[in-house]
């Protein structure tokens, strides 16, 4: 008989739904700063109040209505992870921003090939423009030579660990070894054994928007009534994952993605927002579409996080999504 506030914002949960729309996917929106969950999105999902009209259907539909993709849908990150990646990188002293690359396409290891998105070629570019353009041949070889240690900066980030949430939901998988150059290249790009739910890669997000702490999200604000004491719900802080000076090095490549990169989207040129995309391949059907962003650029109050699941490429069909939700909870902010 308790009456339960959420933290979620009504209107912008039905602007993520409305963003979202008859895609399979997921959305989350989240205040870095604090760890509150302002929207939560599965789609398809299922109408507690209209179960026994429906159910018949509900039990029919193949794209699993029951599934809450937010915290137990698996997918591979692609490129999203190259944020990881980055900051990883420069921690170890491995690159630097202004550090340059030459990218010819593809590169060859052990008798197999990493490709660039359709094999584009950027030539002589620097580390910061490889994550904004998401070299797969740059990172792949960030990723050989962190190691080990790439897997240590995953878990890190909870990556393979359930996240302490009110919702239960999957850790996803995060392999213990790399095996070989090759599986560390597939690691660095967001392909291979990793797998992560849309919840882990907003806490990510948000740990990188929030200056490197990461707060421990929640969705439940306030309990009270009965006969039990009112329960208010404070932001707690989980770890320091990055130094600040770092988390920023990561937001300034993301605010480039956004202006000259992947994570571009030219419907909203005035939104103030850093992102970045990922286009996860998998064994059958179409890649699944990510983008992972945060606006605005100077102090990030919103993140979110968007899955289309066999959308195709992040930058043509998640984005827009992210976008729609960002500038929808700048509007509600002000």
């Amino acid at each position: 008989g308790r009456s339960l506030i959420t933290t979620l914002d009504l209107a912008l949960q039905s602007a993520a739904t409305e963003a979202l729309g008859n895609r399979v996917g997921a959305v989350v929106a989240m205040k870095p700063d604090t760890g509150e969950i302002l929207a939560l999105v599965s789609s398809p999902a299922v109408n507690g109040n209209l179960l026994d009209a429906n159910w018949s259907d509900y039990l029919g539909d193949e794209r699993s209505p029951f599934l809450n993709r937010v915290t137990h849908g698996l997918y591979p990150p692609g490129s999203t992870i190259k944020s990881v990646v980055y900051g990883a990188a420069l921690a170890q002293g491995i690159t630097q921003p202004s550090a340059l690359w030459e990218d010819q396409g593809s590169l060859l290891l052990q008798n197999r090939i990493i490709h660039n998105s359709g094999s584009k070629a950027h030539g002589r570019i620097t580390t910061d423009r490889a994550f904004a353009l998401s070299s797969n041949v740059v990172f792949a070889q960030l990723a050989i030579s962190l190691g080990d240690r790439l897997l240590e900066e995953y878990k890190s980030f909870g990556l393979g660990e359930i996240v302490p949430f009110e919702l239960h939901n999957q850790g996803g998988h995060c392999p213990l070894k790399i095996a070989s150059d090759y599986d560390a290249a597939q690691l660095g790009i967001g392909q291979g054994e990793l797998l992560v739910t849309p919840l882990q890669m907003a806490l990510l997000v948000a740990t990188i928007a929030n200056n490197g702490v990461m707060m421990k999200p929640y969705v439940v604000q306030e309990a009270r009534g009965g006969l039990r004491m009112r329960q208010i719900a404070r932001p707690q802080s989980i770890a320091r994952v990055w130094e600040a000076s770092l988390a920023q090095d990561i937001q300034a490549a993301m605010v480039l993605a956004a202006q000259e990169g992947t994570a571009r989207n030219n419907l909203d040129m005035s939104l103030d927002y850093g992102g970045k995309t990922g286009t996860a391949q998998i064994a059958q059907g179409q890649d699944h579409a990510w983008f992972i962003g945060f606006a605005p650029i100077a102090r990030p109050e919103v993140i979110v996080t968007v899955l289309v699941e066999h959308g195709g490429t992040g930058s043509q069909v998640a984005v827009p999504i992210g976008i729609q939700v960002l500038r929808a909870a700048l509007t509600l902010d002000e």
